[in-house]
């Protein structure tokens, strides 16, 4: 085999001119330099699976690299005694026996963590052991021993004794940052807490069954706006204390959105025959002559405003004109929203006078006009637009003009008007109680650029409301018998006994101390708000009117004859309010007296 080997290669020389082929050459010499014959030898042989891998190179033969570095190795162990579980493979030296190399090869390294409390101590040493723990010596050292050794900043602990050391191990030495190192050296000092910290303060609820309760049916509406403990059921003693007399209509858990609405179910006392207002507006029309236009009065004196319309003569259904001044609004002419709005907006700007009543719906007017973008302005418009179409409701018989000639609107028209004008402020009337609704849920009181808008707001209802119980009482003077019928009396006796007095005690809460009801337009400056709002002559005019004629206003109340005047108005909003415009302020320097606190 050997001579057929030295062949080849010498036909190998032949054919590559590259190798040399001089006479001189020795083939055995470049022989060695291609194969490895000791390697090729042991290759051949039937491998014996007792006698150890020799691999290509003995022990001594390796480099010095590999042969020191085992000494150096048993100097860095932690126990000299078991310097030998460092050795790489037991392949390195030819005294060693146990594995072979690929058993060794197929080895995988231990798991880092085994039941949760093993720390890297444990497997200390090379990563190939963990298949040979039948192979090796148990360590002398125990387990215990490693992992006192272990670092607990390194190594989570599985709990913490009761008196855990703070800060950093005495051997670790930390360079911490001078501010932290101040505020170590401050820990000990009281540091004194600023009101941010006794608002985060957790609160500890003194009967929590109390409060789960009160949570559960709802704390009263006064005890909610001012922010007040209340009880779950009954009168509180808040309200009992406030209003002795009429505890009873005060302590209420409904609030503006829950109330009930009132225009949608009282009667309409107002008009001379509202059944047949009813009627006429939902039967159908057989137009039969041409249209015609008018216009529309709101009172009979020359200057009042007017709405221009067309109306048409019609019969009923069965052909028979029972009356022949029968007229509707032709369809395509139909008086619009905001063409009634603007009809009652004249009839409001001529009303002006120096009287509360007046100068409230006249401030409305200009602050929805002139005041876009201003605090509470949505309100302000609801509550304006609602009071524009309560007054084409609440209105007499209209006139109307014709040919110069002035007569009463008909009847089937003055039936449309107050129809169009009730669904109208039936549908504002819930747009307002939900904006109420908003001045309830915020955390805050009123802040001082919202109080003369909400204020305003408030006494527009109760000035409504008021009408439409006097009126109420006016026709049940004039028909006795109506106070049997259900569907007049109970709209009625909510009105008067719930939502009236809701209405006044949210107005009573919002602004019932003297610092709340002092109201100016300092705040309207510019650049903060529109232009042309704080330029608005009007705004400034009608808010100073109202607040000046207020007093007298309520004077007049406390004299009134009228059963809402002196069982509701009077002894829920006007006492109590005329009592704090009597009372002199101190000034800010004095605000503490030997009796208590001034009103905040």
């Amino acid at each position: 085999m050997v001579k057929g080997v030295a062949r080849d290669l010498s036909q190998i020389g032949q054919e590559n001119q590259r190798v040399p082929t001089s006479q001189g050459l020795d083939y055995d010499e470049l022989f060695r330099s291609f194969f490895d014959w000791e390697l090729y030898c042991d290759s051949t042989r039937p491998s014996d699976p007792a006698s150890p891998c020799l691999g290509r190179n003995s022990h001594r033969d390796l480099p010095s690299l590999i042969t020191e570095i085992q000494p150096f190795l048993d100097h860095l162990s932690l126990d000299r005694d078991e310097s030998g579980y460092l050795r790489m493979t037991p392949g390195l030296s030819p005294d060693h026996g146990g594995i072979t190399t690929s058993e060794s090869m197929g080895q995988t390294p231990p798991e880092l963590v085994r039941g949760g409390s093993t720390s890297p101590s444990d497997h200390s040493g090379s990563v190939f052991l963990g298949g040979v723990e039948h192979g090796r010596r148990r360590p002398k050292a125990s387990l215990q021993d490693f992992q006192a050794q272990d670092d607990e900043w390194t190594y989570p602990q599985a709990s913490l004794g009761k008196h855990a050391p703070r800060g950093y191990p005495p051997r670790l030495q930390v360079h911490e940052a001078s501010s932290r190192r101040s505020a170590h050296q401050t820990s000990g000092v009281k540091r004194q807490r600023s009101s941010n910290d006794l608002e985060k303060k957790s609160r500890q609820l003194a009967d929590p069954d109390q409060t789960a309760d009160v949570r559960k049916s709802g704390a009263c509406l006064p005890c909610r706006i001012s922010k007040t403990r209340c009880q779950d059921c009954g009168v509180c003693p808040h309200c009992r204390k406030a209003f002795p007399d009429h505890s009873h209509l005060v302590c209420t858990r409904r609030t503006p959105a829950v109330a009930p609405p009132v225009i949608r179910h009282v009667a309409d006392v107002w008009s001379s025959n509202p059944a047949e207002e009813r009627r006429v507006v939902d039967e159908p029309r057989f137009f039969t002559a041409k249209p015609r236009d008018i216009a529309i009065f709101f009172t009979r004196e020359p200057d009042s405003p007017f709405l221009r319309a067309t109306v048409q003569a019609y019969h009923s259904q069965n052909g028979v004109d029972e009356n022949p001044r029968n007229a509707a609004f032709l369809r395509e002419r139909f008086p619009t929203h905001p063409d009634l709005q603007a009809w009652a907006e004249a009839q409001i700007k001529r009303e002006r006078t120096s009287q509360f009543e007046y100068s409230v719906q006249n401030f409305l007017l200009a602050y929805s006009e002139d005041g876009h973008g201003l605090p509470k302005h949505d309100l302000v418009s609801k509550v304006h637009r609602m009071n524009c179409f309560f007054k084409i409701w609440k209105a007499p018989a209209f006139t109307c003009s014709s040919s110069n000639k002035v007569s009463h609107v008909p009847f089937t028209v003055q039936a449309q008007l107050r129809h169009v004008a009730w669904k109208a402020l039936v549908s504002h009337e819930l747009d307002v109680l939900k904006l109420l609704e908003d001045c309830l849920a915020q955390q805050e009181p009123l802040k001082p650029h919202e109080r003369m808008a909400v204020w305003a707001s408030l006494w527009q209802l109760i000035l409504m409301y008021r009408d439409l119980v006097i009126a109420h009482d006016n026709y049940f003077s004039q028909y006795p018998s109506a106070k049997r019928d259900p569907a007049i009396a109970q709209p009625y006796e909510s009105l008067y006994n719930i939502f009236f007095p809701l209405i006044a005690i949210f107005y009573h809460c919002q602004f019932r101390t003297p610092k709340r009801l002092e109201m100016s337009l300092d705040w309207l400056k510019e650049p903060t708000y529109p232009a042309r709002a704080c330029r608005s002559s009007r705004i400034r005019q009608f808010s100073k009117e109202m607040l000046d004629a207020r007093r007298d206003f309520y004077e007049g109340i406390q004299k009134s004859t009228h059963k809402i005047d002196n069982s509701r108005l009077r002894v829920l909003v006007v006492n109590h309010e005329l009592k704090k415009l009597s009372t002199k302020r101190r000034p800010r320097g004095s605000t503490k007296t030997k009796g208590g606190a001034s009103d905040k």
